[in-house]
């Protein structure tokens, strides 16, 4: 069989009782809510720091001819493909609407990137134009060129040009808000589509449809705590299939800086195992972190990509 590859991968519900005196009426007082925006003034620059790890493990049955006893043998084979990445990316607005949304360049900074197996062992970094490794050539050509889109105080985001490229990271520092104000333990959802290949040999493609589900866990000091997970709601049961859906599953938490109206902390985690995702006998268990922390201008040359934000470089759960 075919060896794996990396190219083949490429955000306490508060209530208030009034006690009057003994004998009186026992009052409850409605929840706080809070109302979750995203804020556009221009000029304005969001600079954030992004750690995007991964380990892709495949597991498979290998035969050989054992010469010595003169009997084929069976073994089981692992391979392991760490892949880590550390970026520097921004967000400026341009313009602003009366309605608040906001015409904005989306731009990645700086890299760092490395991915390691038996056929590739390759460090990538941005200010090193002198080496710039096939495998992350793409990302190369992408670096410090801006994807201009519109984004909506609620988080929504629309390319301004129909054939606008870029990849697609650049546009996810925006997640759903809820239309109205909510109170701890409030929730609200988010559908999408992505399109899978039929399977392995196909240019056919299957539209899967997902949905992000948020509650707001907690505000404190201003910060709203907001969980969200990634569940399906097409039934999967092609593992091929499953192996492209696999890295749009994330879940964790988001902090939102409510008076600000912007994202400063988000850490996502995906750790699961596709069973035949090669064909019978195969496994695939895939491992991820994604962290995304707001920084002031001021620290960014500061900033040393080798070091990641979080003490782990893949998302192995407990």
């Amino acid at each position: 069989m075919s060896q794996f590859s990396p190219r083949g991968l490429v955000f306490l519900v508060f209530a208030g009782i009034l006690y009057g005196a003994a004998g009186t009426d026992v009052f409850a007082e409605a929840p706080s809510t809070y109302q979750l925006r995203f804020k556009f003034s221009p000029q304005l620059e969001l600079y954030y720091i992004t750690q995007n790890d991964a380990e892709y493990t495949l597991e498979y049955s290998q035969t050989e001819q054992n010469a010595t006893k003169n009997a084929v043998e069976t073994s089981q084979v692992k391979q392991t493909i760490p892949y880590t990445s550390m970026n520097i990316r921004h967000i400026k607005v341009l313009t602003v609407g009366s309605d608040g949304s906001a015409e904005v360049e989306l731009v990645i900074d700086r890299v760092r990137m490395t991915a390691k197996n038996e056929a590739v062992d390759s460090l990538y970094d941005s200010t090193d134009a002198a080496h710039i490794p096939t495998e992350f050539a793409d990302v190369h050509q992408s670096i410090g060129k801006p994807v201009t889109a519109n984004l909506t105080p609620l988080g929504a985001v629309v390319p301004l040009k129909p054939d606008a490229t870029g990849p697609a990271e650049q546009n996810d520092l925006m997640f759903l808000l809820p239309e109205q104000p909510v109170a701890i333990g409030g929730t609200w959802k988010d559908n999408f589509e992505v399109g899978v290949p039929l399977d392995a040999d196909s240019k056919l493609s299957r539209q899967i449809k997902l949905q992000r589900r948020y509650e707001l866990q907690s505000v404190e000091n201003g910060i709203a705590t907001i969980k969200m997970v990634t569940v399906p709601l097409t039934s999967v049961s092609n593992p091929f299939q499953e192996t492209q859906l696999v890295q749009r599953k994330y879940n964790g938490t988001i902090k939102f800086d409510i008076e600000k109206g912007c994202l400063v902390d988000r850490q996502f985690r995906i750790d699961e195992k596709i069973v035949g995702s090669a064909g019978p006998g195969t496994a695939l268990t895939v491992q991820m972190i994604k962290v995304d922390r707001l920084v002031n201008s001021d620290q960014l040359q500061q900033v040393d990509l080798t070091k990641p934000l979080v003490p782990v470089r893949v998302a192995r759960l407990p």
